[in-house]
């Protein structure tokens, strides 16, 4: 059986809750929901941990608590003698719009702090991505703008690209990335 690592980044506690940044939280809570999969702490990987199968993989999902950051701290752990063919990184992504979906592999850290933090801790960009656009991103002040909680009329579109992530994520568990990229790459999620 196939293992495979998923990990959503975001930041920890309630005044997160509904950030641009906390996407990848988002999609892996409805992930593990549509599961029937609960997140417990788990203290040596520093995140939250939900599990499941699917498509003949057991599926590891981890919600780094360290902070995005420093996200690599936990990420390091999880994959310590894993393949990182087996890692995907889901998260938020200003320079793409709302409503648009983008997997990658092998690709840099566009700016993300908590990616470049990733990439530090393995080593290596040598894994999956899947990240959810939130533009057009601000010519300012970007750590407000993806920090603050998404505008009351912008959560149901929100919601319907947070959901069409998380059905997505059963493609890269059954097809791997690069059918995945050619599903969803390019296809707009809201009319």
């Amino acid at each position: 059986m196939r293992h495979l690592t998923i990990v959503g980044l975001g930041n920890p506690g309630p005044a997160f809750e509904w950030s641009r940044h906390n996407a990848g939280y988002m999609i892996l809570d409805l992930v593990a929901a549509r599961q029937s999969s609960q997140f417990t702490y788990q203290p040596s990987l520093l995140a939250d941990v939900a599990e499941f199968s699917h498509a003949g993989a057991t599926v590891r999902m981890l919600k780094p608590q360290t902070g995005m950051n420093e996200s690599g701290l936990a990420v390091a752990a999880a994959m310590a003698g894993e393949p990182l063919e087996s890692l995907l990184l889901v998260y938020d992504d200003i320079a793409i719009d709302l409503g648009r979906l983008k997997y990658q592999f092998d690709a840099s850290a566009g700016g993300h702090r908590g990616v470049e933090h990733i990439h530090k801790a393995l080593d290596s960009r040598q894994f999956s991505r899947l990240k959810l656009g939130l533009g057009p991103s601000p010519r300012q002040d970007i750590y407000n703008f993806v920090t603050a909680p998404v505008a009351l009329e912008l959560r149901e579109p929100y919601g319907r690209c947070v959901a069409a992530a998380a059905t997505s994520i059963l493609t890269w568990i059954e097809l791997g990335v690069h059918q995945s990229m050619n599903r969803f790459n390019g296809s707009k999620l809201l009319a």
